[in-house]
């Protein structure tokens, strides 16, 4: 799986179409948030938005947030950004959190299984925040 800064990610994925430029702003958006809030450690995104598809209808995603985050330490009008459903419904993330020490092995793996596609080929992509 390739690894990229967030900056070679946008450059990469995150122009070429309204839609894209638009996806990867939120994500830029809810990057920053979880930065301070939670202590993002890592992304893996996956699916449509890292092929060469111009419109994907969302931003498929998993994080990891530093051991020991937990959604009450979250000032409340950040907390949303926590919420699959807001994430989804509003912004077109397709969200799942993990807390730092469960991703040797399980996370990776499940980016594998999510992010593969009919031919078998893995399309996902690790971004440092």
């Amino acid at each position: 799986m390739e690894r990229l800064t967030f900056d070679e990610f946008r450059e990469r994925f995150g122009h070429g179409t309204e839609r894209r430029q638009e996806l990867t702003e939120r994500l830029a958006e809810w990057v920053t948030v979880a930065r301070s809030a939670a202590g993002l450690q890592l992304i893996w995104v996956f699916g449509s938005f890292v092929t060469e598809k111009p419109g994907p209808n969302d931003l498929d995603f998993m994080a990891v947030v530093r051991r020991g985050y937990r959604i009450e330490s979250v000032p409340g009008e950040l907390q949303r950004y926590f919420d699959p459903e807001f994430c989804n419904s509003v912004l077109d993330l397709d969200l799942a959190i993990f807390v730092e020490g469960y991703t040797d092995v399980y996370v990776p793996d499940l980016v594998a299984l999510l992010g593969t596609d009919a031919a078998g080929h893995v399309i996902a992509v690790e971004v440092e925040p």
